[in-house]
């Protein structure tokens, strides 16, 4: 990902040649600091996503993509100087319930698992810090594009370099010391293992094309519009993954209950449903399709012609 992120260097020097004529603005020393605090939530993220896909259960991701909406809500309220209102709040509390309704299921169901009031506490801090991490980074690349002139390939480039930076010199250290049961592989092993593949050197080339696309677009998008929006259309993606959800979860749930543990699948279903019903009354609060009655909300700016122009018009 790193390597498909830093074409935008070159991509940018590029455009910029093309463009000779539009002069650029010095890029603020704040932003430039900034820049390895996006990329360390970006590697962070990334980390805990895998780990949730891989070590616990991949519905966590869905649910964690529902509650970076409603964080970043509160992100760009509290640090883009924007006014925090009560039923934003009231959005968020539900969020948070529809992660420990979907935690709790996930960890008695999974025969792994230890069954501790400790394991549960673990996994719900891991999907709220990977929650926060998410949110944190797109919300910091909307205040570097929208409060600076950088080119967005040229941040896309230098935002890969960060990473990749990080992850050679401070991450893959730090992975190696740390003591670990599972087999692991070094950088030039993973390489050589990739060279003699076919299937795996066609499919780190399109995994490199697909990701350089994507944040190219992600970030552009961002400067056009803003992090929350992004993220809603990111959003847009999440029926298709319930479905998926669905079938995947409750059919094997089905059939299992026909045979054993009847009691666990049931109160899986159970707590997952609930889950979902948290999700969609936050999600229809946060975008005010529903509004609390007692709650203030934002005024909206009413564009008000004069009425002199209205009469030139009739004469």
């Amino acid at each position: 990902m790193s390597l498909a992120m830093m074409t935008g260097i070159p991509i940018s020097l590029i455009f910029k040649r093309v463009q000779e004529n539009q002069a650029q603005l010095p890029i603020p020393k704040k932003i430039l600091l900034m820049l390895p605090l996006v990329s360390i939530f970006d590697i962070l993220e990334s980390f805990i996503t895998m780990f949730l896909i891989n070590g616990i259960n991949a519905y966590y991701t869905s649910i964690t993509s529902i509650m970076v909406i409603i964080t970043l809500i509160i992100f760009r309220y509290k640090f883009l100087n924007k006014e925090m209102y009560a039923y934003m709040w009231v959005s968020v509390v539900l969020a948070l319930c529809s992660i420990i309704c979907v935690a709790i299921p996930a960890i008695i169901t999974n025969e792994a698992a230890i069954k501790s009031a400790k394991v549960i506490v673990t996994v719900i801090f891991i999907c709220i810090l990977d929650v926060v991490l998410r949110a944190g980074q797109i919300t910091l690349e909307e205040y570097i594009l929208h409060n600076s002139d950088m080119n967005p390939e040229m941040f896309t480039g230098i935002e890969g370099c960060c990473n990749l930076l990080l992850v050679l010199f401070i991450f893959c250290p730090i992975v190696h010391v740390i003591p670990l049961k599972d087999v692991q592989e070094s950088v030039c092993q993973t390489a050589l293992l990739i060279i003699h593949s076919r299937t795996l050197i066609f499919t780190v080339f399109i995994h490199f094309i697909i990701l350089g696309l994507f944040n190219f677009c992600r970030i552009r998008f961002i400067l056009y519009t803003n992090a929350l929006s992004f993220s809603l259309y990111k959003l847009l993606a999440e029926p298709l993954k319930a479905m998926h959800n669905i079938i995947t979860v409750l059919v094997p749930s089905y059939l299992l209950y026909q045979y054993h543990e009847r009691n666990e699948i049931v109160l899986s279903i159970v707590f997952n449903t609930i889950s979902a019903i948290f999700i969609v009354i936050s999600l229809m609060l946060a975008s005010e399709i529903v509004r609390i009655p007692c709650s203030k909300y934002p005024e909206v700016d009413k564009f008000v012609i004069p009425m002199k122009k209205i009469e030139d018009n009739h004469e």
